[in-house]
């Protein structure tokens, strides 16, 4: 496939600008100024973490993509643009062996970004990342929504009441950050009433830790408003989440986040 001119990606079959980077010609890959793709030839299960075997990543050398993310792109089971960090790597097979469990089982040619931490840092930044979607759909649950590695400033924060209506009874909504040095959960923001939200309508945050969360049906004003005292800054590791009152209600939200980095720290769907 030629160079795309709206995006300057160039999808190869070999990547001459990674391959020089790393000394070796890539089959299947994509170079777009920092990641690459490739497909899964084989997929290994375990009980505590899971590992994806890549026939074309093979013979870079014992840890040498270590603390690299793999990132869901084309994948039966795998969220888009879910991240996991590869914490060991095998030269002599290809196999990449990752810190947490996959949403879901990793399948024979999904296709996934192998993707530096600089670069994943930089390519994520500024973008609108969705969080993790529920393991139930059209029920709300309480759950880790974004993972980060580090220091971030969060410039925008705000959900989409998409398929299904919030049921009819008590459902407050807040988000908040649960610090991985153990300290407890901070609030984002204060609770705001989400009963019987309609679809379409935007739950979003103003910066204001003490402000509850607002919500809307004008998509103008979410965007003008989201955030506009400038930003939230989280000062270390950490998962933000969000928290409903009564966890049976029906209902579907999905939750988008923008992020700042600081010193390459990496904001990724939990």
């Amino acid at each position: 496939m030629a160079l795309n001119s709206s995006t300057g990606e160039s999808i190869l079959k070999f990547a001459p600008a990674m391959n020089r980077l790393l000394g070796r010609q890539v089959m299947h890959s994509v170079n777009t100024g920092g990641g690459l793709y490739a497909k899964a030839q084989a997929v290994v299960t375990t009980t505590t973490a899971q590992s994806m075997t890549f026939k074309a990543l093979r013979g870079y050398g014992d840890d040498y993509f270590n603390g690299w993310y793999a990132v869901g792109q084309e994948c039966t089971n795998i969220a888009e643009l879910e991240a996991n960090r590869v914490t060991d790597y095998t030269s002599r097979t290809g196999i990449f062996s990752f810190g947490d469990d996959w949403s879901g089982n990793p399948a024979k040619n999904d296709v996934l970004r192998i993707i530096s931490p600089e670069a994943m840092a930089a390519g994520s930044t500024g973008r609108w990342i969705r969080g993790t979607l529920d393991a139930t759909p059209l029920l709300l649950t309480n759950m880790d929504l974004w993972s980060t590695t580090g220091p971030v400033v969060i410039t925008g924060l705000f959900g989409i009441v998409t398929t299904t209506a919030v049921e009819a009874q008590a459902t407050t909504t807040k988000i908040t950050f649960d610090p991985d040095d153990g300290g407890s959960d901070v609030d984002l923001c204060a609770t705001v009433d989400a009963t019987g939200a309609a679809t379409g309508k935007i739950i979003r945050l103003t910066g204001d830790v003490s402000d509850a969360a607002i919500i809307s049906l004008d998509v103008a004003e979410a965007f003008g408003y989201n955030l506009r005292r400038g930003g939230l800054i989280l000062s270390q590791a950490g998962d933000i989440k969000v928290i409903y009152g009564a966890q049976d209600s029906d209902g579907q939200i999905n939750w988008y986040i923008r992020y700042e980095s600081i010193n390459s720290s990496i904001l990724t769907p939990a």
